[in-house]
């Protein structure tokens, strides 16, 4: 079952999204809007496997906005964004990613992965800029929506390397 607004202000009452720029402005009907906290650029390849015996996370640096608190973002650079937001999922609620509308019909759109639950952080998610022209985002855009699922019972919760990143 997805989350609505109502559910979403109460779990906010215990830290379910802390750190928002403005929640009247980044709370939806079905989730919360969160924004950009930094934007990097990787400079290295990754690696996967399936036990993470060999994983590799890239290096990246981190793009500056310039002097007008914009990002000028060109296409076709998979931009990983730090989330500005801190989440924390209780261990019955799970998440999604989606674009949000506005920047798909800028010609860009977000990937991210499930948040599981009991997961406690900021994230990342990458961008992707399709756009010929390119994108420009201010520095504290929304560009994704989380949606919040109820998880049929209380898991164990995640307890993966990515706890608690900031």
């Amino acid at each position: 079952m997805v989350l609505g607004d109502k559910t979403i202000r109460e779990l906010m009452k215990n830290g379910l999204v802390e750190n928002m720029v403005d929640v009247n402005i980044q709370m939806q009907h079905n989730g919360v809007d969160l924004t950009i906290g930094d934007i990097l650029i990787p400079w290295e390849k990754g690696v996967v496997d399936f036990d993470n015996n060999v994983r590799h996370v890239p290096g990246s640096h981190r793009l500056p906005p310039s002097e007008d608190n914009m990002y000028h973002l060109v296409r076709y650079i998979p931009y990983i964004v730090k989330i500005r937001e801190r989440v924390n999922l209780p261990k019955n609620v799970m998440a999604l990613i989606k674009t949000r509308s506005s920047l798909l019909r800028s010609g860009a759109y977000i990937e991210g992965a499930v948040w599981d639950s009991g997961y406690s952080g900021s994230g990342q998610v990458v961008l992707n800029v399709i756009n010929p022209y390119g994108l420009d985002l201010t520095t504290n855009a929304r560009i994704c929506q989380m949606v919040f699922l109820e998880v049929d019972n209380e898991t164990s919760g995640y307890d993966g390397i990515y706890q608690g990143e900031e």
